[in-house]
């Protein structure tokens, strides 16, 4: 790979990882807003759910790093 594109694959590198950070935000504020949630609201259909989205956001944060770890490999 010349430079120019291994220069571009590092901005590229570099975007997701402010994404990934940026994700790990919203995943901190999500679980606080959870851990926060009433006794009495914890059974309902809306609390499973937002506990499912949880989740599969912290899925694809573990896929977005490890893109992130295979494209710094390859720099």
């Amino acid at each position: 790979m010349n430079a120019k594109r291994r220069k571009r694959l590092g901005g590229v590198r570099d975007a997701l990882h402010h994404a990934s950070d940026d994700m790990e935000d919203i995943i901190d504020e999500e679980q606080e807003c959870l851990d926060n949630t009433p006794e009495n609201l914890q059974d309902t259909d809306a609390y499973s759910e937002r506990e499912d989205l949880l989740d599969e956001m912290r899925d694809v944060l573990g896929d977005l790093n490890s893109v992130i770890q295979t494209i710094s490999d390859l720099l």
